[in-house]
């Protein structure tokens, strides 16, 4: 059973080993010597107590039988460095940034994903934010490829796939080959997310008219196919 809860210092020390030490967005240092420069769990529960303190709640967390197995944080563009360095940035004033967005392999999908972004999205919503952008790299499902340059920025695993972006109801506003920018602004969700589930609506109830068809079909062709009665002496 899946839950989701906001990212609190009481539950820093349980998230998983990458999430809890990855500084990628926190910091600005290069990943030229692989990702190893780029994890550090003292600095990142320093950024964490930082946000929390300044800003109020900065992420939340995916909970599977019981264990963190994803994470997603978002935070004022000035309080993640990184931003400034990507080509396609950096983000509008007016938005919030979706930064670290990881879940582990062996609970990937893109309902997992969904759910976990949607969680900020409702949280930054009730804050009053009315836009909130991302950035999105080549992907699919959030997979982190296996033919990917670790040694390449623009394909470190803390940023989120531009197909996970696109499914959650973010547009693509700057292209850039590598790593685009995604925004989504808030009021706008709301309407793409009752027309999904208007159109999940029509779809379920299209599929109960056609089985009751299906069914009527299917009992009229039982009725034609019993041999006639024989007659009575």
């Amino acid at each position: 059973m899946d839950r989701i809860i906001p990212l609190g210092l009481s539950e820093f020390d349980g998230l998983s080993d990458h999430s809890r030490s990855c500084v990628f967005w926190e910091t600005e240092r290069s990943v030229a010597d692989g990702d190893k420069n780029c994890h550090d769990s003292f600095e990142k529960e320093a950024w964490t107590s930082s946000v929390l303190l300044e800003w109020g709640v900065c992420g939340q967390i995916l909970i599977r039988d019981g264990r963190p197995v994803g994470t997603c944080l978002y935070a004022p563009p000035n309080y993640i460095p990184r931003d400034k360095l990507i080509p396609a940035g950096p983000t509008s004033a007016d938005a919030m940034l979706l930064s670290h967005v990881y879940i582990e392999d062996d609970s990937r999908s893109m309902m997992s994903y969904v759910s976990l972004i949607n969680a900020a999205i409702q949280d930054l919503k009730s804050r009053g934010v009315r836009a909130i952008e991302a950035y999105g790299r080549l992907g699919d499902v959030g997979a982190y490829a296996e033919d990917a340059d670790p040694h390449h920025w623009s394909n470190h695993k803390c940023i989120p796939t531009q197909d996970v972006l696109s499914v959650c109801g973010f547009k693509e506003i700057i292209r850039d080959p590598r790593v685009s920018r995604w925004r989504m602004d808030i009021d706008r969700h709301n309407l793409w997310a009752v027309s999904v589930k208007a159109a999940l609506e029509r779809r379920h109830d299209q599929k109960i008219e056609l089985l009751t068809y299906q069914r009527r079909v299917k009992a009229t062709r039982c009725r034609s196919s019993q041999p006639p009665e024989a007659p009575q002496k």
